[in-house]
């Protein structure tokens, strides 16, 4: 269970939880929701996976983040690359070559500098020395495409009413620690998330907390199944019960607002049932349980456990139900049945 949590900061960038210091699998390291699930699919990929390099190019998830939660952080964050940028060329007035010899040899003439503008690339030294020049001042440098097409999708999360009243209500981007006690093993797991909205006491959305979800589709059917698959419903247990615990002050519902990562944008608003909350909850204690286990005894669970000269060091392969159709023939290849086709036929 959750013993002590805070808030530690609001108005966090989107990358404030990206990399933390701390190594998988050490006791200091603090936990998030999509850790613990990452965990609970395979501890030996999740512990072994090398951590991953600093990530310069933003996403758009990142963007829209960035744009609709915390805009006012774009300046000194993030930096907009140009679309294009003006190149100088030596040309010669006459018959309009360019070189950087300063005298056109077939005209006899000397040559002028002329400004173009010309598609962004990385190669041109203007290009090379412009994002230097960013990534020395401690910018994320975003596309001028990925900018338009972030914006586009947030301009549709705030002309959306409820949308917006949640917005208004709430504080942004909150950063929740906390620590995890298990009864068992006795060690307290350092925990972290970080909260889209946070609306404040006394309005009509005083019940919730909220996620910001990008999503490739946004249909209840689709983005259900996604949303349970990932497991959001555990994430969004524990930044209850962070939150709770921080603030004092639990609340019931958790929503998601979604919007489609493609033109048009297309928006959703979804909020948790009471038994999904529970349902997450149960997940969270099981997964906190066996990960305290895996941390106490230094041990990460495989798929196939190898115990030398046992059965079990080899998982079996077995013809489950869904392999078979009808009587139970290779009905799922084309050829067996064309084939008995033609036999058929003769």
């Amino acid at each position: 269970m959750i013993t002590s949590a805070t808030i530690t900061a609001t108005d966090a960038p989107p990358t404030a939880l990206a990399l933390p210091e701390q190594t998988r699998g050490a006791l200091d390291y603090p936990l998030d929701g999509w850790d613990l699930i990452d965990f609970g699919r395979s501890p030996d990929r999740w512990v072994n996976t090398p951590k991953p390099e600093k990530e310069d190019k933003p996403d758009f998830a990142e963007v829209v983040r960035l744009l609709h939660l915390t805009p006012h952080l774009a300046p000194s964050h993030y930096i907009q690359r140009p679309a294009t940028y003006q190149a100088m060329f030596m040309t010669c007035p006459i018959c309009g070559s360019s070189s950087s010899a300063k005298v056109c040899r077939t005209c006899n003439t000397a040559r002028a500098n002329v400004t173009e503008q010309k598609p962004w690339t990385g190669t041109a030294k203007y290009c090379v020395a412009w994002t230097q020049d960013a990534l020395r001042r401690g910018l994320r440098i975003v596309s001028e495409g990925e900018w338009e097409k972030a914006s586009l999708a947030v301009a549709r999360l705030n002309a959306d009413s409820e949308i917006a009243d949640l917005h208004q209500q709430s504080s942004h981007q909150v950063v929740l620690t906390g620590v995890w006690h298990d009864p068992v093993t006795k060690l307290d797991i350092p925990l972290r998330s970080l909260l889209a909205y946070a609306p404040s006491g006394g309005q009509s959305h005083d019940d919730k907390l909220g996620s910001l979800s990008i999503t490739r589709d946004a249909s209840p059917t689709y983005w259900a199944a996604s949303a349970y698959s990932r497991g959001q419903h555990i994430v969004a247990a524990l930044k209850h019960d962070l939150y709770a615990a921080a603030t004092h002050d639990p609340r019931p519902t958790h929503v998601w607002v979604i919007v489609e990562r493609d033109a048009p944008h297309i928006l959703g608003r979804r909020r948790t049932t009471p038994e999904m909350l529970v349902a997450g909850r149960k997940a969270l204690e099981d997964l906190m349980g066996a990960y305290a286990q895996c941390l106490k005894s230094g041990k990460w669970p495989a798929f196939d456990p190898c115990i030398p000269g046992a059965p079990e060091s080899w998982g079996q392969f077995h013809l489950e139900p869904w392999m078979t159709q009808g009587d139970g023939r290779a009905q799922l290849y084309f050829g067996v049945t064309a084939a008995n086709g033609l036999y058929a036929r003769n």
